[in-house]
This record gives C-alpha cells, structure tokens and sequence, in this order.
C-alpha cells in the first residue's frame, strides 16, 4: 500500500488553507488540477528571485 507524502517548498510562505485536502483529491483523481489552489501567490520570492513557478498541468502529466 502506497501513502503520499508533501514536502513544503522553502520559497513558498504560507500555504494556503485546505490546500492539502485539495492535493489528496487531486492525487487521487478526484479533482482535476484546475481546482487546485494556486500557490504561485504565496512564494517569497526574495528568496529566489529567479523562481519560476510551474503550473499544475506539468504535475498532471
């Protein structure tokens, strides 16, 4: 039996709320990846100036 595991990103401050009951649905098919919350807004990017948020379309693939 398989488990996911989140490991939060250093460049991202405060994740938003109920962002991961949104991932498990999403790992679990249940939730396309245009519910997901986006956390494009939340990265500090003092941090990592040069940071380029992916999309989610790329975890999808």
């Amino acid at each position: 039996e398989y488990q996911s595991i989140v490991v939060k990103h250093p460049v991202i401050r405060d994740y938003p709320s109920n962002w991961e009951d949104k991932l498990n649905q999403f790992l679990d098919q249940t939730l396309t990846y245009t519910g997901l919350p986006n956390l494009v807004g939340h990265v500090d990017q003092t941090l990592n100036p040069d940071y380029r948020p992916p999309g989610w379309d790329e975890v999808d693939r």
